[in-house]
């Protein structure tokens, strides 16, 4: 029942950004006042990503909640995306030297599991965008379409042009959380935050690194297609901020007709 959630776990991109109270994560607290909310989602956050920090927080969740108590709510971000744990802080001097020298900006990087700065630093790029970091190290994350300049993000672009990878990664990810949730008694609603990512999928679906994945994709677990995709199908107007991010009002149409009224059925028919 949602009545005996006393704990929701989120995580994912800009999408469902810990930092922004107008995504849905936050309008979902609105709506459970009564539950704790770790929202761990972070700008720029590929599926490798979401889901350790998710498995991190059900983890520390189970030290002090039964499983029941225990609601876990991803919502998974673009196949292209990589994270890496970087700890050399001479590549990392190295990396912000090359992102103010190509122009490329990024909200937040290298922090823990946790969205946490070891130590803060800050920079502006081509003068107005500010980039928070951690000098000593943590999660760097890109997309290898959107290129950053780094030696890193380069090499795994061009070592990766075959898009099934991406594709096998992020679903692998997306199981593994699903069944560590299942084999914990928690549970666990799928959620995308574009059509692309289970359209990619379902392209792929009889690849040999994707369909045994797939098959164990559980379908009755996801909320919709994609938060983006049910605000564009809607018949509301003004709902993004910009080509692809909803606003606030298209975060809130999203929490109240799609994932609440989802949350319900599903946990409260048992």
């Amino acid at each position: 029942m949602l009545e005996n959630i006393k704990v929701v776990i989120t995580s994912g991109c800009s999408f469902s950004a810990w930092d922004n109270l107008d995504t849905w994560p936050h309008h979902l607290g609105n709506i459970m006042p009564n539950a704790e909310f770790k929202y761990l989602g972070l700008c720029s956050s590929g599926n490798e990503i979401i889901q350790k920090k998710a498995t991190l927080a059900l983890h520390e969740s189970l030290q002090t909640y039964k499983p029941e108590e225990i609601l876990v709510l991803p919502m998974w971000s673009g196949l292209d995306r990589k994270a890496f744990y970087i700890s050399n802080e001479a590549e990392i001097d190295r990396m912000v030297d090359t992102w103010q020298r190509v122009g490329h900006w990024w909200h937040t990087q290298f922090t823990d599991l946790k969205n946490n700065l070891e130590q803060k630093k800050e920079m502006f790029v081509n003068g107005t965008e500010k980039v928070t970091y951690n000098p000593l190290g943590g999660w760097y994350m890109f997309h290898s379409d959107l290129g950053d300049g780094t030696d890193l993000a380069m090499s795994y672009a061009k070592s990766s042009l075959d898009f099934t990878y991406g594709i096998h990664i992020g679903l692998e990810n997306m199981v593994m959380l699903q069944i560590l949730c299942e084999s914990k008694g928690v549970k666990i609603f799928h959620q995308f935050f574009m059509d692309s990512v289970l359209d990619s999928i379902q392209q792929e679906q009889e690849h040999q690194i994707v369909k045994y994945l797939y098959e164990q994709l559980d379908q009755n677990l996801i909320v919709c297609k994609s938060e983006h995709g049910f605000l564009s199908r809607s018949n509301e107007s003004d709902l993004f901020e910009d080509d692809q991010h909803p606003n606030n009002k298209g975060h809130l149409l999203y929490t109240e007709q799609a994932l609440w009224p989802f949350l319900r059925k599903k946990l409260d028919m048992e």
